[in-house]
């Protein structure tokens, strides 16, 4: 049973990489206007980060735009995710993201592998923990939640990378 979790993950990170190839760019907006996935942002969300939903038949992704450009980009990659892993949930509902990086539902684990996956390129974080940059800083560097980075060295662990879990005796992911 895990490792059929752990093959699932790779498919994944496979299909991220392969939709990055096959598009040319890791902008999740431009995905979503290549893959005609209607793009909108609503002032009234109040706490809703965004969502993924069929109108009409056809994908609509909404996002808060009180959110800070950086916090949009995630958001729409993590929709992006629930589109491409989870069309069977968004065509018979939605889903609607309050706290994106929520791990306690597998479906919200996977989207964020996914945006993971494709808004951090791996060569980009090498070369910065390489340089000596710690977990934090590197998310600085390339301009993404500590939290996504997390994520992604996670799953690259399970691919068999050896990244380290702590940092001066505390937990980094």
């Amino acid at each position: 049973m895990i490792q059929q979790g752990v093959k699932h993950l790779h498919y994944i990170y496979q299909m991220t990489k392969n939709l990055i190839t096959e598009q040319g760019t890791s902008d999740p907006f431009e995905i979503c206007e290549n893959l005609k996935i209607r793009v909108r942002f609503c002032s009234d969300f109040h706490k809703l980060c965004g969502m993924i939903a069929y109108v009409l038949e056809k994908p609509v992704l909404l996002l808060n735009s009180n959110m800070n450009d950086q916090r949009l980009y995630e958001t729409c990659a993590h929709e992006l995710g629930h589109y491409l892993l989870h069309s069977d949930i968004v065509k018979t509902g939605h889903l609607e993201e309050f706290e994106i990086y929520n791990m306690n539902d597998k479906t919200e684990y996977q989207a964020n592998i996914f945006a993971a996956h494709l808004l951090i390129d791996e060569k980009d974080m090498l070369n910065l923990l390489q340089e000596g940059k710690d977990v934090f800083e590197t998310a600085m560097c390339l301009k993404i939640n500590p939290i996504l980075l997390n994520i992604k060295m996670t799953d690259m662990n399970r691919m068999g990378y050896q990244f380290p879990t702590s940092w001066e005796g505390t937990r980094l992911f």
